[in-house]
């Protein structure tokens, strides 16, 4: 019985060592898996560190840059007007339709003017006969005076030559005046264009009878053009204190020309409680001479601000986050430099920003996969499509 029991004591020492050096190669193996796992880790990373990104960039050139209002609004003619008759009698000729262009002066319609044809060329008449009248009465004037003068003419006729010349200057002058009443009634038969611009309306027919104050037609001037939007106390306060005149008239996205602020009202409209600006503006002429820009065209008008000096646009996501400051990734000798911002104000969908400390007049800013970057990490430019 001794003997079995020191059999098995020694069997189980014998097992006991056997565990133990597995258990030892084991955690050998482990550890040198682990380490050369560890090594992969690291080896990779550097790779991953060392192999350039491929990313996107776009030049940019700090500049003096303007923050702008925005407003909408509707494009309407600076001159829009009812061409009225100031006579009576039927319309004889019509010399226009809707839509054509006409010139100031051109003769839009013609009333019949038979009696007033008569009445000017009588008025002709009596003007010339007053003004021979006139000369002669003058002639014997000067005549009596002298011989007046000349004590060879009584005091008595001398007053009767003189009360004769005014008496035939009075009736040069009501000639006169007839004369321009028959031609001012005669010139109103004929009505014209008071200015350049298009035809938008002809409510009246050939043959059709009208009265003094008839409506004829509707002249738009559509070269001459303006827009008036309201402003807020805020945005009216701004712009009384920068008053910068000039203005963005936005027609699309890639299309504006300029204006001019013509007037801002220092009250406000007692019903949007807004203050109304007037801006003025040329239309548009494309390559092929044709009007691009007419009245009642909904557009966007951008009213100049603050402005900020070395200074870019600059979306959201071109920029990221650490702490409280904003900073951006520029490509320089293929390499990821980080650059602080400062964030000079919000235009709306992006920013206005100043890089700090920085005396460079262009930079190449990195738009894309600026996520995975880091200072310092190799980039490459990726070539445009």
């Amino acid at each position: 019985m001794k003997r079995l029991t020191i059999v098995f004591i020694i069997l189980f020492m014998l097992f006991q060592g056997c565990s133990k050096k597995e258990d030892d190669v084991r955690s050998e193996t482990e550890e040198t898996i682990k380490k050369e796992r560890g090594t992969d880790r690291e080896s990779s990373r550097k790779k991953r560190e060392q192999t350039p990104r491929l990313v996107r960039v776009r030049e940019i050139t700090p500049e003096t840059l303007t923050r702008k209002i925005f407003f909408n609004g509707v494009i309407e003619a600076q001159r829009d007007v009812a061409v009225t008759t100031k006579t009576t009698g039927e319309i004889i000729s019509l010399n226009f339709d809707i839509g054509k262009f006409v010139k100031e002066g051109e003769t839009l319609a013609v009333i019949e003017h038979d009696l007033q044809k008569n009445a000017l060329e009588q008025a002709e008449v009596s003007l010339k006969q007053a003004e021979l009248n006139y000369e002669l009465r003058r002639n014997i004037f000067e005549r009596d005076r002298n011989l007046y003068e000349n004590k060879a003419l009584p005091k008595e006729q001398y007053e009767i030559s003189e009360n004769s010349l005014r008496t035939t200057e009075l009736a040069l002058k009501q000639a006169q005046t007839a004369f321009q009443t028959a031609s001012v009634n005669y010139d109103n038969c004929f009505i014209k264009a008071p200015f350049d611009g298009v035809v938008a309306d002809r409510p009246v027919q050939q043959g059709q009878y009208v009265t003094v104050g008839s409506p004829v037609a509707r002249v738009v001037d559509t070269a001459n053009l303006q827009v008036i939007v309201g402003l807020t106390q805020n945005d009216f306060l701004t712009y009384r204190r920068h008053r910068k005149k000039e203005v963005d008239v936005i027609i699309s996205d890639s299309f504006t020309i300029p204006g001019v602020v013509a007037g801002v009202g220092d009250a406000p409209d007692k019903k949007t409680s807004l203050y109304s600006m007037k801006i003025v503006f040329k239309s548009h002429i494309d390559d092929e001479n044709r009007r691009v820009v007419f009245p009642g065209m909904q557009i966007k008008v951008a009213v100049k601000a603050e402005s900020y000096e070395n200074s870019f646009y600059l979306s959201r996501s071109e920029m990221r986050l650490l702490g409280n400051d904003y900073f951006v990734f520029v490509e320089r000798k293929g390499k990821a430099v980080q650059k602080e911002v400062d964030i000079l104000t919000d235009v709306g969908g992006e920013w206005i920003a100043r890089i700090k400390e920085n005396s460079e007049k262009k930079l190449r800013l990195i738009i894309s996969g600026i996520e995975a970057l880091s200072n310092g990490s190799p980039v490459k430019i990726m070539e445009k499509e």
